[in-house]
């Protein structure tokens, strides 16, 4: 078979395959939609099941001895009740036999269209294949639409680099997120136990608030190096920010050695600096993580218009 031939045959062989996988398409949806239907009556036969017994209920307490029964007697009024109680348990049940029929006939029909909704995702990758061969005979056939597609993945791959190094930076400017939450906890906490500790807290407050404020030391080393890892990342992607911190000096006053309130309120004083401080850096991180999404995005986006790009190409040759 000569390039042309070939051509051709895998021409006729994609008409067919999407012709097939469109109405296989058609299939699932309506399968889809049939188990969303089923779900409905299930759950609607739920509610009436729970109905039906509290009917039974309600009936076996006239026909027993209740005080159900005692009342509706004394009123004499037992029969005209009962029969109440009985045709609306007979009303539920006309409603659960309907839906139960229904849910049936969904069971049935939703099997005997799975085998074709089944076959979406093969058509779906034998289509994908049929292309791919497509436009490799193009080098032959049409070396000028091949050479366009050429430089139009060209494109998509230098993308796909970009994107990688954009989703390392935001996976590690989660990390530093999740290590600023940490440390403004421990500082929250410490200043709550600084307040009460300024109003009498004693040494129990002194102790708490201390062990918050080693806390967020700690939290502050691991902080550190996630930013330092952050800044990194970002400078791959083409974004260098340096983030300075200057509060490792709020953690260590004479409170602990020598309690009083002129002490006591300059280490609020460094602590509520400390979460202000805190506070600006994350909005800094946040603001760089809003433009990793949109950048991210924006090259989903480009990478969706060349592919389409390419199948246009493709398909009109």
């Amino acid at each position: 078979m000569n390039s042309n031939s070939e051509y051709e045959h895998i021409k006729r062989e994609i008409e067919e395959t999407t012709e097939r996988l469109q109405k296989a398409q058609n299939v699932l949806r309506k399968k889809n939609g049939m188990q969303k239907d089923l779900r409905d009556v299930e759950g609607e036969l739920a509610k009436l099941e729970i109905q039906m017994r509290e009917e039974k209920m309600d009936v076996d307490r006239l026909k027993g001895l209740s005080l159900s029964n005692l009342y509706h007697t004394i009123l004499n009024d037992k029969v005209e009740q009962l029969e109440k109680e009985e045709s609306e348990v007979l009303a539920v049940k006309v409603k659960i036999d309907r839906l139960a029929y229904e849910k049936e006939q969904l069971i049935r029909s939703i099997e005997q269209l799975k085998a074709q909704a089944n076959a979406v995702s093969d058509l779906e990758n034998r289509l994908v294949g049929l292309k791919e061969k497509k436009k490799e005979a193009l080098r032959s056939v049409q070396p000028e639409i091949w050479q366009k597609i050429t430089v139009v993945e060209g494109e998509i791959e230098q993308i796909k680099l970009v994107q990688v190094e954009i989703s390392e930076a935001y996976n590690a400017g989660i990390n530093a997120q999740d290590k600023v939450s940490l440390i403004q906890g421990s500082l929250k906490s410490a200043a709550n136990w600084g307040t009460y500790d300024m109003l009498g807290g004693g040494l129990i407050a002194t102790m708490a608030k201390r062990g918050h404020l080693d806390d967020a030391q700690q939290q502050m080393h691991n902080f550190q190096h996630s930013l330092r890892d952050f800044n990194r990342e970002l400078r791959d992607v083409g974004e260098s920010v340096s983030f300075d911190i200057q509060i490792d000096q709020f953690m260590s006053f004479a409170d602990w050695f020598f309690d009083g309130f002129f002490v006591d309120w300059a280490v609020q004083s460094r602590i509520n600096d400390a979460r202000n401080q805190m506070s600006q850096l994350e909005g800094r991180i946040n603001t760089l993580m809003d433009g990793l999404k949109r950048e991210k995005k924006n090259n989903i986006d480009r990478v969706n218009f060349l592919n389409n790009k390419i199948d246009t190409l493709v398909s009109e040759a």
